[in-house]
């Protein structure tokens, strides 16, 4: 997974990944056999990989002497201290803190 901090684009032509010069979608799985006769410019196709990813709340992991220390709500991963990371050093979600 590519985590980009950018707006997701609304169709294939305001995709930064767009069609290669054989016709095929940028993004695609290598094994993908579709091929991108028409740029989409009325959405996203339903076969698009890309997707929003909705940030995690973080879970509540072990105590570092009096500080409280989390872990990532999606991969588990160490975050440190409540409120201090925007985005899990694992695995790259965004961190919600309430």
């Amino acid at each position: 997974m590519i985590q980009i901090d950018k707006p997701m684009p609304e169709n294939c032509v305001e995709c930064r990944f767009n069609v290669s010069e054989f016709g095929y979608c940028n993004a695609a799985p290598k094994n993908f056999c579709g091929i991108v006769n028409d740029l989409e410019e009325d959405g996203k196709p339903e076969w698009c990989p890309l997707i929003v990813q909705e940030p995690v709340k973080p879970m509540p992991g072990l105590w570092d002497r009096d500080i409280q220390l989390y872990k990532c709500g999606a991969c588990g991963g160490e975050i440190g201290a409540g409120g201090v990371a925007k985005y899990c050093f694992h695995c790259g979600r965004k961190v919600h803190w309430d």
